[in-house]
């Protein structure tokens, strides 16, 4: 452990070398417990708090027309809710459900949006053949070294947590590009535009030949000649992402919790895809990001329920963060739902979260949460 590197211990150690280690030892023991008891949080009364969360909160849907946020933060109450990601954006709502003790979280998508495609080409990511990446349904993936895109995000989360007492901010799209939530992902590797190209030189000190013209020739080079540099470089890009926005949430409020929606793959997995595509080094964005969430859409996936508990254990055990994976409800009967739901917090005590509240509404399965967010 590095807390020990600067100790000698011999027979020889003098009485303040002993009180030191002494000091030190108890150090050390305070750090790896609160790191063992950090999965859970705890409430004000010390207890701790599973999370039962929701993805978003249609407060224009049907069900709640005519509501005062009094009601609606009641109607959430009542269904065993305590969390909210991705809470809209109006102070009385917050203060509502901060009455009802139920936590609110912004959420903001970081390297995705076709807008900004057409607002400035550049944010297109290139692939390795020296083309720009094509839409993949809905997805359009952007280019992370953009430095005109990271200040923009920046800002918004800065004015988010200036303006509204949401107890923290959730990053999603915090990647390179893939549309990864289908059984067979097209793994492309970016970005090879000259932003990123130049970036990695300055950053690296590498020297690319002169005589490579186009964006698919240094392509080829970079991955053949210098692909460890090169994915280790990539993933830093996303990380200091994710440092800087921690240091906002800081500034303003130390208090203030960075979570972050995680690509469910582990090392190794599709030729090592969540380093050399997804760019997501959960180890070093552990150093910043409070709580992870992996993305667990186990049908969409092709995966069965089992494995919602396996991937949060795993990022559980390489990060020593409090994981909270997501649960789609797409496509899941009441049946399936109570199931996932009641085996992921057998396996996960800090909680998760339910993608979306709308879906929930809209396909009448309430009740369904309702009976198993109160039987935990």
């Amino acid at each position: 452990m590095k807390y020990w590197d600067n100790l000698e211990l011999s027979a020889g150690l003098s009485a303040n070398t002993g009180i030191r280690l002494i000091f030190a030892a108890i150090f050390f023991v305070f750090l790896l417990s609160s790191q063992m008891f950090s999965y859970a949080k705890e409430d004000s009364s010390g207890k701790e708090v599973t999370v039962k969360g929701v993805f978003g909160l249609p407060v224009g849907n049907a069900i709640f027309k005519g509501k005062s946020y009094d009601e609606i933060t009641g109607y959430l109450k009542g269904m065993g809710i305590n969390t909210v990601i991705g809470v809209p954006l109006d102070e009385k709502l917050i203060v509502a459900l901060h009455a009802r003790d139920i936590k609110a979280y912004a959420e903001i998508g970081i390297f995705a949006g076709e807008e900004y495609w057409i607002k400035n080409p550049d944010s297109r990511p290139i692939n390795s053949k020296g083309e720009p990446i094509s839409k993949q349904d809905w997805y359009c993936g952007l280019c992370p070294t953009q430095g005109w895109l990271r200040k923009e995000k920046l800002d918004t989360i800065r004015r988010i947590v200036r303006d509204f007492d949401v107890d923290g901010v959730w990053l999603d799209f915090i990647r390179y590009s893939c549309h990864w939530e289908v059984n067979k992902p097209l793994l492309e590797e970016t970005c090879f535009c000259s932003t990123c190209i130049e970036k990695f030189k300055a950053d690296t000190g590498i020297d690319l030949p002169s005589d490579l013209g186009t964006a698919k020739d240094k392509a080829k080079f970079i991955i053949n000649t210098h692909s460890p540099k090169w994915y280790s470089w990539r993933c830093r890009q996303i990380t200091d992402f994710a440092r800087d926005a921690k240091s906002v949430l800081t500034e303003k409020d130390p208090r203030l919790e960075l979570g972050l929606f995680a690509v469910p793959w582990r090392d190794g997995e599709l030729d090592n895809a969540i380093i050399n595509i997804i760019a997501q080094d959960i180890k070093e964005l552990s150093y910043y990001a409070d709580i992870f969430s992996p993305m667990a859409y186990h049908k969409m996936c092709g995966r069965d329920i089992n494995w919602i508990g396996e991937i949060s254990e795993y990022m559980r055990d390489k990060t020593s963060k409090r994981i909270m994976p997501v649960l789609q409800v797409m496509d899941l009967s009441g049946e399936e739902l109570t199931k996932a739901i009641t085996k992921t917090f057998s396996a996960n005590k800090a909680g998760l979260i339910v993608f979306d509240m709308n879906t929930i509404i809209n396909d009448k399965k309430q009740e369904v949460l309702k009976a198993a967010f109160n039987r935990e």
